[in-house]
């Protein structure tokens, strides 16, 4: 994997009294305030949070190119179940 420049996930998504907050652990990435209803924000914030989890996920599903297909391939099956579950988790994030 290539190394990241942005801050390292997870990122979190807090409510502040101006609007939503992303933080990675205690520092805080941004602050969001819009002049749209709170689920819109709140929907916005948690897809802005999932970036990191998202950028995994293509990760995991680039190094799949690297393996030769084959389903029978124990190497080849792992590295897709990393990459599925990858990808479940940073929907599931954005989804919340």
């Amino acid at each position: 994997m290539s190394e990241s420049k942005h801050t390292p996930g997870p990122w979190t998504v807090g409510k502040s009294d101006a609007g939503f907050s992303i933080y990675a652990g205690d520092l805080l990435i941004v602050d969001l305030v819009c002049g749209i209803t709170d689920d819109e924000a709140d929907a916005n914030a948690s897809l802005i949070a999932a970036a990191p989890d998202l950028l995994e996920a293509l990760h995991q599903i680039a190094l799949l190119d690297e393996i030769v297909y084959d389903p029978h391939n124990e190497e080849w099956r792992d590295s897709y179940r990393v990459a599925q579950q990858a990808v479940a988790a940073a929907i599931a994030k954005v989804e919340r």
